[in-house]
């Protein structure tokens, strides 16, 4: 019989998860290149509509590059915080350049004002842009709060981007403000913060007109800031005094306050990671003078960082249910694994003491037979004789009974079950060994009865070999009983009991197995082991459940 190198349940799992890690290798890589290709599709979809041909080329008619300068760079940083609703982490970029390819303009940190006047066609409504110094906005703890809340909403990450995202709202009310007109630099005098609301939301969501009018005036912050000493001829005062807002001598409708991109020109580019997408579209124009700009946009979805994240979570995700799966699948291999080498132990541990339990009584035989052919001691030949024939029934009882086990082994008959009772069945039996138990002067006693479905010719062959190896094991003058009880489940027992001839010095268990005797010597010819190992195929192809125990004077056999 070929021995199989055995592997241990370690050995099949490391077998089996090294088998799936390319799979989940190439799940991560799928997921991956879909959202890369996602992002990429998003990108060049959105990069379009961020150019506005009709609203850069109407500035750049209405004047020189320099005077349209602050609405330009306005509407460059206005575009710029878009994209983040769509991609998590993106991050975008505009710039203007000259025709020798120096940047003019950019979309860089900065703080603009943006003032209309209070003409209500708002194609001819005039605005007025200003730029904002963040160090100014940033030395009040109020304004650098609702700065810093912006910036906060917007996802860096994909994880940022699925989990609610926290803002506060703000409403910002002018009362005071000083502009330099040779500068178009705003500084602030009087400015009331009043928190309008606690939201939140998905970084998807845009803030509703409805959701920011729920204010509450006891969140109400007023900042005063020092003015700087300008001169009277550059400087315009704005106003508001609740009835009406002006600028200098002008009527104003409102005034805007925007941030920047917070990413300089050259910023977003260095920080690229190796799987970042970037995507640029570039306009050239011509202002009034004839000189000519190309506007750059760029965007780079940071997808590196922005879902590294995501990325180790998935994957850690994907490992633990790939290890789960590899447990399960490995577990239920290694069992089948395991039932294998069970059944190849016990093949071969049948062979092995079929082949010692064959060996002795054949080298008698020889023995024998060759003193018969020599003519030696012939007064002994009818011993010689007698002693054959007593080894070769041995034999042939062991070769039957082997026989047997094999068959019930292979068998899977359907069980002719019927209403029978196991006492009633020992008592038939027990003729059978009659002639032995007055032999040994051996008392049996069958009491209650133990009836169950099951089939008849298989009971009572249970029953036969059960009863002759308590009779050929007990000692002489001994008892064996046959009697019922209620086990510790409640459920009733048969047991057969009896008082063996001298100590059993096997475990319980291992005499259920083939060839195994009470007595390890093997030199009696009792049996050839294999009665209870016959007994216990029985039990377990017919679902009953079997334990033998010993105690010093007293063997039993327990069938539940």
């Amino acid at each position: 019989m070929i021995k199989h190198k055995r592997k241990n349940f370690f050995q099949v799992f490391i077998s089996k998860f090294l088998i799936s890690i390319p799979i989940i290798a190439v799940l991560l890589i799928i997921a991956i290149s879909f959202l890369h290709y996602n992002s990429n599709s998003v990108m060049n979809s959105h990069i379009g509509s961020l150019l506005d041909d009709e609203y850069i080329s109407r500035s750049l008619s209405e004047g020189p590059m320099s005077e349209q300068m602050g609405l330009l760079q306005l509407k460059l940083s206005i575009k710029d915080a878009t994209l983040n609703y769509k991609i998590p982490g993106a991050k975008s970029f505009a710039y203007f350049t000259d025709a020798d390819g120096n940047t003019i303009i950019d979309s860089s940190a900065r703080g603009y004002l943006l003032i209309s006047s209070t003409n209500e066609n708002s194609d001819e409504r005039e605005r007025n842009v200003y730029t904002l110094n963040l160090d100014l906005v940033d030395s009040s703890d109020e304004l650098k709060k609702i700065r810093q809340n912006d910036m906060d909403f917007y996802a860096d990450s994909a994880l940022e981007y699925l989990s609610p995202q926290k803002k506060n709202s703000y409403k910002i009310t002018m009362k005071k403000g000083v502009i330099d007109t040779e500068t178009n630099e705003f500084y602030p005098e009087n400015i009331i913060v009043e928190q309008d609301s606690y939201i939140t939301m998905l970084a998807s969501e845009m803030l509703t007109e409805e959701s920011l009018d729920t204010g509450d005036n006891s969140n109400m912050v007023t900042i005063e800031f020092d003015s700087p000493d300008l001169s009277s001829q550059a400087v315009e005062h704005y106003t508001d005094d609740g009835v009406s807002k002006k600028l200098g001598d002008k009527d104003v409708s409102s005034f805007l306050i925007y941030v920047g991109s917070y990413y300089k020109t050259d910023e977003v580019l260095k920080t690229s990671g190796p799987l970042d997408s970037i995507v640029q579209s570039s306009r050239e124009y011509t202002d009034t003078n004839g000189d000519k700009y190309v506007l750059h946009y760029i965007i780079n979805d940071n997808f590196t960082k922005s879902y590294a994240s995501l990325f180790v979570v998935i994957g850690i995700i994907f490992l633990l249910v790939d290890v789960v799966g590899c447990l399960m699948i490995s577990s239920f291999n290694y069992n089948k694994l395991k039932s294998f080498y069970i059944n190849e132990d016990y093949r071969t541990a049948l062979m092995n003491s079929m082949a010692h339990d064959l060996k002795t009584p054949l080298t008698a035989m020889a023995g024998y037979a060759e003193n018969l052919k020599e003519n030696v001691q012939t007064d002994k030949r009818e011993h010689y004789a007698d002693a054959i024939l007593e080894n070769t029934e041995y034999m042939n009882n062991i070769i039957n009974d082997i026989l047997r086990l094999i068959k019930l082994e292979d068998e899977h008959r359907e069980n002719k079950n019927e209403l029978i009772d196991f006492c009633e069945i020992a008592k038939s039996q027990a003729k059978h060994i009659e002639p032995m138990l007055k032999e040994k002067d051996i008392s049996l006693s069958i009491e209650d009865s133990y009836t169950k479905k099951a089939d008849k010719a298989y009971i009572e062959r249970i029953m036969d070999n059960l009863l002759c190896n308590a009779a050929k094991y007990t000692k002489e003058g001994g008892k064996i009983r046959i009697y019922t009880k209620q086990g510790r489940a409640g459920k009733k027992e048969f047991i057969i009991e009896n008082t063996p001839c001298e100590p059993v010095d096997v475990k319980p268990d291992k005499l259920w197995e083939p060839f195994i005797k009470g007595d390890p010597s093997r030199s009696e010819k009792k049996g050839s082991g294999l009665g209870l190992s016959i007994t216990k195929n029985i039990l377990d192809n017919f679902g009953y459940k079997s334990e033998i125990k010993i105690n010093k004077d007293c063997f039993s056999v327990i069938i539940k």
